[in-house]
This record gives C-alpha cells, structure tokens and sequence, in this order.
C-alpha cells in the first residue's frame, strides 16, 4: 500500500470525471452491464483510478456512470462477489502487471 494513493472525495463523479485525462477510470460492479478486467487497457500514461464500492450497495449509480468501463472479477457463481478489499486486491495487482498495452 505503499505506492497506492487513497483519497476520500466530497464529490466523486467531478474527481472521476477530471481524472480521465490523467487516468483511466474503472468502476467495480456486482450487477449488471460489464466485463473482465482483461478488457481494461493497461497503459503506463494512463494507469487504473478504480472505484469501489460496498459489498452490499455497490457504488452509487452516478459514480459509476462516470468511469469510462465497468468490471466485475468473474467468480465461480457460488456466491455474488468478493468483499471490497480483496477486489482491490485483485483488480490493482491485474493494473499494475497485467492486461493489454502495458
């Protein structure tokens, strides 16, 4: 955690919104329209600023709308989702060394 900068914002879909220039936003789902992760580009000019959500709630729907994609970690279907720390977890080691364009 010592590289990963964590930031609690009043506002998120403005922060989501400005950091797409810098970033590229990905938003965690547990319903609904997404994809794999290996979908996401990895790029080194553009890294991951990820949006997570409760496990229970998710995120709220305007913050989600703001990401440019949505993804879910594909699971074996016994249960709807990991808990947030554990799709943090997966979702930065999958952002800092693999996917595509890295």
């Amino acid at each position: 955690m010592e590289y990963v900068n964590l930031t609690l914002a009043r506002d998120p879909v403005t922060v989501l919104r400005a950091a797409q220039s810098h970033f590229t936003t990905v938003a965690t789902v547990v319903r609904g329209d997404s994809e794999p992760p290996e979908n996401v580009p990895v790029l080194r000019r553009r890294p991951w600023f990820l949006a997570l959500g409760n496990e229970e709630a998710g995120l709220f729907r305007e913050v989600s709308r703001a990401c440019e994609y949505h993804v879910s970690i594909p699971g074996s279907g016994q249960i709807e989702s990991l808990n947030v720390s554990a799709t943090a977890a997966v979702l930065m080691s999958w952002a800092t060394r693999g996917g595509k364009g890295a």
